[in-house]
């Protein structure tokens, strides 16, 4: 085969198509080769590694200028050579890489996109598909390649070739800048020494943790860590100095926590140890110890889940059993043995959606059974198959789909089935019995993908290749076609199955098989396909020749999709839970089998993240799922939407029980709630639970209902279940009651005689004397001034004997009263007023109709007494429940001042309004005033009422008072004018040769109501329009009235003669003696021009003319024409008139 090829370009063609059994087979256009051949190691090519974009790094030779690094997208220009710095720039000579399936020495890894790799053990190696960086000097000893975070780490034996070397902690970043040694350990006792220092790198959540010697002399490990930094790499804990023969070693990360172990080689050879760390001395620690060993070492497989480590391995002889522990932060776990096998036979399987699979052999029938774990020891056996000795054989290999994980387990001696588990026992089945010796599993869309020969068919080796929905009537042939037993590799893209026989490559779809053949005939006679790597939307297959070992016997192949992008189908349905249900998988299907997004139409009743639905609360909301396809293989689909409907979950409130004793007031009530989930409490309750019973401080001995309700939550549904209150008998004790003698006026309100009682009991009272005080519900009610017995008793209950009574003495005092003589004034000369008295202090409503006897008033002050103060006494009261004081007043006699009064004359209109004549007394007492004519005004409520024009003499006058002498009367005239009144001719209109229309007036001015009929004479009208008069305006006079109040005033009214309307023009004309009248009929409205001409045309006079409907006159003055013939002329707008005229 020729080691170097032509330039690739791929291109699928469908040739043939064959139809068997329903089933259509075709070939496409060969696979055709990449210009170079990969490298080979063993029976295949080996070492490529995928990147996220689906191209792959890989190493392989052009044939001219040896091993490099290559990457592919399975493209010709995207298979490019990334040349190697010196001393590699020829190419590798050999490489110190593994399989990419074989970890230990890790000496590669790829770390956002880019490989880092180890050439020869010495040299680091970077690249990220563009470049190929060289990262460590040539004396150098590299392995232990471990990302954390953004860094990888790396063990790096500097100086190699001398003793002592050192070893040390390195990182790189990618670049030789950032490729930096973090920690460098003594090599102690040599390079045999150094080769154990710095080991088992391990991750933990972006910290590197690894072991590395940490005594003086070289004898132990310590536990160290590092976040990327020189200062931030430190040691954790040195567990020597707990023990000196102790040494960490195997590094586990679970979560937030790195496990290791602790191997003892001396005293305790017997103490096998796990312990725990999270990166701080105090949080390192053993947390188990496997005592009773004799191997002298701890064996153990692990799973990680969460924080939690699960291990299996013996415990004592190979006779006793093996256990698997399970391991977490907690130091006291009372359940650190997870599970206790009968002989040594525990295997680990896998971790799966929080459940551990395993496995153990059972001692009296050496059978194998298979397990799911839980919580507890000794989880409910999932699965026994058959009962011959090693008749299951689990595969370490679970594929999921839809819910379930597919297996491959023995029944029989021989015969291998597809099985599938959810984790439980009803749910582990024999997926189809029609297949034996399923491999080569594959997930592609929705079903799985296998290998596998006909039960029906003799032997082993006929395969046919076959897929499985997880039923029986599902798990049918892909092709009715034998493949040999060269059906060596298998592989997906994510859309379709990949597998290699003889010298071609398949890929099927579930429906059609297509075979893809690498290279003409000529080109790959005798190759065979080694491996299959699918990339974005291309194939790359490995192939050598089936003799020869050498890298020149292995070429590369790549291929395009052979299928057309299919369209296909979101399946998804309504779910109903509960609030509080746990995070689940979101259940839509899709037939390409690709990854379901989904949009939640209300975030706030529940979120999606990565397929996974987490309950923010109750209630019902749509879920959108869609699939965009992926451009080559699948079409977008359709959305589809279902409705999520989430119940309220059930609380139930039980009412706490209670017990008082009788007579006790009831407790404070509180409740017990069950049913919180998502670790609520009681704060989410919108409304908190309201306690109600049937017992109140009175109720006997007995049980009562203790019932809560009124609670509410947005979240769940509310029960209620009664509590019960207990109440105890009774027993009885002595009281003694406390009492002090009263001392009140009368007049002071009920009140508590204040007694109490060492029961705190209510006091009953009573009085001996009820004319001082009686008792009124309790309390003390104050009758009379004087003395009362008051005795204070209680006579017990269930729980108290009576109290002895005891009296004390009420005293109640008089009550203060006061007498004043009130304070009196009179005018010199006048007679004494009545002298009177108030009173201050009377209380209970009461007034002077309690006094025994009434208070007497005098004075010294008689009428003739002078201007001055006299006293004004009192004296002579009594009553029975008063004490009586006295206060003077002063009686006041006045000498009177003398005071004018101010007025002027006033003129007034006949109409104005009552008014106040304005008159003032300089006592400021009111004026009175009277009117001497009452034709002209009267005084109505001390205001003047015009009654008619003219005048009057208006007096104001003051009487005086005990203060004031009269006033002197003031005599002023007030002038009433007469008002105006307007009479107007009304105006008039009527067609020429009519009668005149009566004529008439209206009046303006009128007072008070007044009308026409006041006037002492009724106005004449006139006007000079007569019966022949010609057309135009004349006028209307008004004359004649007369009347008392008024002045009267005339304006005159038009009176209109209209011309007849006329149908035709025509105009005549006549002198009159110096004068020419003109008479135009016009009909219609119009301008027009007169003239008059003689007989030889020339105008003599001219004049405009407005027209209106009708006969139109005009009088023109003509006084300077001479005697003879003329021509009077009308011209307007369609208006053209004559008339001949003699003068």
């Amino acid at each position: 085969m020729k080691t170097k090829r032509l330039k690739f370009l791929f291109h699928l063609l469908l040739a043939v198509c064959i139809h068997t059994a329903g089933i259509t087979t075709a070939t496409a256009q060969a696979l055709e080769v990449l210009p170079v051949n990969p490298f080979y190691s063993g029976a295949q090519a080996t070492n490529f590694f995928k990147r996220s974009d689906g191209s792959y790094f890989f190493f392989a030779t052009d044939g001219t200028n040896g091993l490099h690094l290559w990457k592919t997208d399975g493209t010709t220009a995207g298979t490019v050579q990334l040349q190697a710095p010196a001393p590699y720039s020829a190419g590798f000579s050999s490489i110190g890489l593994p399989s990419p399936t074989f970890t230990t020495g890790k000496n590669w890894l790829i770390l956002n996109d880019e490989l880092y790799f180890v050439i020869d053990g010495t040299h680091l190696f970077c690249s990220s598909g563009n470049t190929l960086r060289l990262l460590t000097a040539s004396a150098s000893q590299v392995s232990e390649l471990t990302a954390s975070g953004n860094i990888v780490y790396f063990k790096n034996i500097e100086d190699a070739g001398s003793l002592p070397a050192t070893v040390s902690l390195w990182k790189t970043d990618g670049t030789t800048a950032g490729t930096q040694r973090l920690k460098a350990f003594d090599g102690g006792n040599g390079n045999s020494r150094a080769s154990f220092q710095v080991k088992n790198i391990t991750n933990v959540n972006g910290t590197a943790f690894f072991i590395a010697g940490a005594a003086a002399d070289g004898i132990g490990y310590a536990l160290y860590k590092s976040d990327g930094t020189t200062a931030g790499t430190v040691l954790v804990k040195d567990i020597n100095t707990v023990d000196t023969n102790l040494t960490a070693s195997d590094l586990y990360a679970a979560g937030r926590y790195l496990y290791f172990k602790a191997n003892s080689s001396g005293t305790q050879a017997q103490g096998k140890e796990w312990w725990i760390s999270n990166g701080t001395p105090a949080g390192t620690y053993q947390i188990t110890h496997f005592g009773g060993f004799n191997n002298g070492s701890i064996s153990a497989t692990t799973i990680a889940h969460n924080d939690t480590l699960y291990i299996a391995t013996p415990y004592g002889s190979p006779t006793h059993s093996r256990q698997i522990w399970k391991l977490t932060p907690d130091p006291s776990n009372p359940d650190s043995i997870y599970y206790e096998a009968q002989v040594n036979t525990v295997s680990l399987i896998q971790m799966m959606d929080g459940k551990l699979y395993f496995s153990d052999a059972d001692i009296a029938y050496a059978t194998r059974r298979f397990y799911a774990g839980g919580r507890s020891r000794r989880d409910t056996v999932l699965l026994q198959l058959g009962a011959y000795p090693q008749s299951i054989d689990p595969a370490n290999t679970f594929y999921p789909l839809n819910g379930y994980y597919y297996y491959v387990a023995r029944v029989g001696p021989s015969v291998y089935n597809l099985w599938r588990t959810n984790g439980t026992a009803e749910g582990t089945t024999l997926v189809s019995n029609a297949t034996k010796i399923p491999s080569l599993m594959t997930k592609v869309g929705n079903a799985i993908y296998f290998r596998a020969v006909d039960i029906n068919v003799a032997g082993t080796t006929a395969f046919n290749i076959w897929k499985s929905d997880g039923t029986t009537e599902g798990t049918k042939k892909v092709a009715d076609r034998i493949f040999p037993n060269q059906v060596a590799a298998a592989g997906t893209d994510g859309t379709y199955y990949y597998f290699t026989s003889t010298d071609s490559v398949w890929t099927t779809n579930g429906d059609t098989v297509i075979n893809m053949p690498l290279g003409s005939a000529a080109t790959v006679a005798g190759v065979r396909p080694t491996g299959i790597y699918p990339t974005t939307n291309k194939l790359v297959v490995t192939a050598k020749l089936s003799t020869g070992t050498s890298n020149a016997n292995v070429d590369l192949f790549a291929g395009g999709p052979a299928f057309q992008p299919q369209p296909q189908t979101i399946t998804f349905s309504d779910t109903t839970v509960t609030y509080g249900d746990a995070d689940f998988l979101v259940g839509a299907t899709v037939n390409s089998g690709l990854d379901i997004t989904y949009q939640v139409a209300d975030p706030t009743v529940a979120t999606i993240t990565n397929g996974t639905l987490h309950i923010l609360k109750s209630g019902t909301t749509t879920i959108t799922a869609s699939q965009p396809g992926n451009g080559s293989s699948w079409l977008p689909a359709a959305d589809v939407t279902a409705t999520l409907t989430i119940n309220k979950a059930a609380l139930t409130i039980t009412a706490d029980d209670k017990t008082k004793a009788q007579g006790d007031p009831n407790p404070v009530f509180t409740a017990s709630f069950s049913g919180f989930v998502n670790g609520d409490t009681t704060t989410v309750l919108i409304m908190q639970p309201a306690f109600t019973t049937t017992a109140t401080q009175a109720s006997v001995a007995g049980t009562y209902p203790v019932t809560a309700s009124g609670a509410a939550a947005e979240n769940y549904t509310i029960t209620y279940v009664n509590g019960t209150l207990t109440v105890t008998p009774p027993v009885q004790q002595p009281q003694t009651i406390t009492f002090a003698a009263i001392t009140k006026t009368y007049g002071e309100a009920d009140f508590a005689p204040g007694a109490t009682v060492t029961s705190g009991l209510p006091v009953t009272y009573t009085s001996d004397n009820p004319s001082v005080a009686t008792v009124v519900n309790g309390n003390i009610h104050i009758a009379g001034a004087g003395m009362a017995n008051i005795t204070a008793s209680q006579p017990g209950n269930d729980f108290w004997f009576p109290a002895t009574d005891v009296t004390v003495i009420l005293t109640v005092n008089k009550a203060a009263l006061t007498i004043t003589a009130e304070d009196k004034s009179k005018a010199e000369g006048s007679a004494n007023p009545p002298l009177t008295v108030t009173y201050s202090g009377f209380v209970n409503g009461e007034t002077a109709a309690v006094l025994t006897a009434s208070a007497s008033v005098s004075t010294t002050a008689t009428q003739s007494s002078l201007a001055g103060t006299y006293p004004i006494t009192a004296s002579g009261a009594a009553a029975a429940n008063y004490t009586i004081a006295y206060v003077n007043g002063i009686l006041t006699v006045n000498a009177r001042i003398a005071q004018s009064i101010t007025f002027g004359d006033i003129i007034k209109t006949y109409g104005n309004a009552d008014f106040d004549p304005g008159a003032t007394a300089s006592s400021g007492l009111s004026v009175t005033y009277t009117s001497d004519n009452p034709a002209v005004a009267t005084v109505v409520n001390g205001q003047i009422h015009i009654a008619g024009t003219g005048t009057a003499n208006i007096t104001a006058s003051q009487s005086g008072n005990d203060t004031y002498s009269p006033a002197d009367g003031i005599t002023r005239v007030l002038t009433v004018n007469k008002a105006v009144l307007n009479i107007r001719a009304e105006d008039k209109s009527r067609f020429q040769d009519e009668p005149n229309p009566s004529l008439a007036v209206t009046y303006t001015g009128f007072v008070n109501g007044e009308a026409f009929t006041s006037l002492s004479t009724q106005p004449a009208i006139i006007t000079t329009a007569a019966m022949g008069s010609a057309p135009g305006t004349y006028p209307i006079t008004v004359s004649g009235a007369t009347a008392d109040n008024y002045v009267i005033t005339y304006t005159e009214g038009t009176f209109t003669v209209k011309a007849l309307p006329v149908s035709e023009d025509k105009v005549d004309a006549v002198f009159i003696g110096s004068s020419l009248r003109v008479n135009v009929y016009s009909a219609k409205v119009q301008k027009a021009v007169l003239q008059l001409a003689d007989i030889t045309g020339r105008v003599l006079l001219t004049q405009d003319l407005s027209l209106v409907n009708g006969l139109n006159t005009y009088q023109l003055p003509v006084f300077n024409i001479a005697g003879g013939a003329y021509i009077v002329l009308v011209r307007g707008e369609g208006l053209k008139l004559s008339d001949k005229i003699i003068k």
